[in-house]
């Protein structure tokens, strides 16, 4: 019984980091890139942008909006 419930909450653990984690993570990077759109001069170029403890890398270009995230692998691709 204990082995079954264990199993559950390993089930249950991994669709929260699949579904949970991975909506925040985009919406904190859409929200970085938003920040740059705003505070960028330039009609392109780079900055890096701090959500909570989330640190972002911005590449803003006329194409595109990339957000990558300073700590992980995680890379966003907007349309400006």
């Amino acid at each position: 019984m204990l082995l079954l419930a264990v199993g559950w909450l390993m089930v249950l653990l991994r669709a929260y980091d699949r579904v949970v984690v991975e909506s925040r993570q985009r919406a904190t990077a859409y929200y970085a890139a938003r920040v740059a759109l705003v505070h960028l001069s330039a009609p392109g170029g780079e900055t890096t942008v701090q959500v909570g403890p989330d640190v972002w890398q911005v590449t803003v270009n006329a194409q595109e909006v990339k957000a990558h995230a300073k700590k992980g692998r995680s890379t966003y691709t907007f349309t400006p």
